[in-house]
């Protein structure tokens, strides 16, 4: 009898221990994200600085690396690229058609729960770098900001390996440089920012 309880008791942990490990996986998603804040830029010791809002929308890839097959957390990293659609400046809009793409890059943690054998919870965040570079009048202006990002998502299996990826980005920026060219002259300011982003997504994830 006692032979027999063990012998259940260890088909039952070998049978529990996939359920409670992580999953590596790649998601393709779409985003639609609302910004809004206040934002400064100092350039030879002049400030400027106003209440901007903004809508974007873009698309990521983002990768979840997890550290053991047993293991719930692991490494979280992206790269997305966004294309602004409506831009307001202290209450007057301006046309974004022209204004070039924003790349974005990130690498944070990430942390797993699996409520059910179809469905993935994940949750997680890091740091994210953002750079924008355009050029108008003949002057060339490069932005570089850093950002703190926290992200929740839902991983739903509709085949095997093949999620359906749905989930939400919060992010709140630290600050940044721009650095700008006119001619042969190069001039670095300060960016400070307290811009807050919210970015909805859906797309699918493949595990592997």
């Amino acid at each position: 009898m006692t032979k027999r309880i063990g012998l259940i008791c260890l088909i039952v942990m070998f049978a529990v221990l996939p359920l409670s490990g992580g999953m590596n996986k790649v998601s393709v998603t779409g985003f639609y994200a609302l910004s809004t804040g206040k934002e400064s830029v100092t350039l030879l010791g002049v400030t400027a600085e106003g209440q901007g809002k903004s809508q974007a929308i873009g698309l990521k890839v983002q990768g979840t690396s997890i550290f053991s097959p047993s293991s719930d957390t692991g490494l979280s990293y992206k790269v997305a690229v966004s294309k602004t659609l409506l831009a307001s400046l202290d209450g007057v809009s301006h046309d974004p058609m022209d204004d070039p793409l924003i790349w974005e890059l990130g690498v944070g943690g990430a942390y797993q729960i699996r409520p059910s054998f179809n469905m993935r919870i994940e949750i997680g965040g890091g740091l994210d770098y953002l750079i924008q570079s355009q050029t108008e009048g003949g002057i060339q202006s490069t932005y570089n900001l850093f950002s703190i990002t926290a992200y929740g998502e839902v991983n739903y299996a509709i085949q095997l390996h093949i999620f359906l990826n749905a989930g939400i980005s919060i992010s709140y920026p630290l600050g940044g440089a721009v650095r700008t060219r006119v001619g042969g002259t190069t001039i670095s300011g300060d960016v400070n920012s307290s811009i807050f982003t919210l970015a909805p997504y859906v797309g699918v994830a493949f595990s592997y």
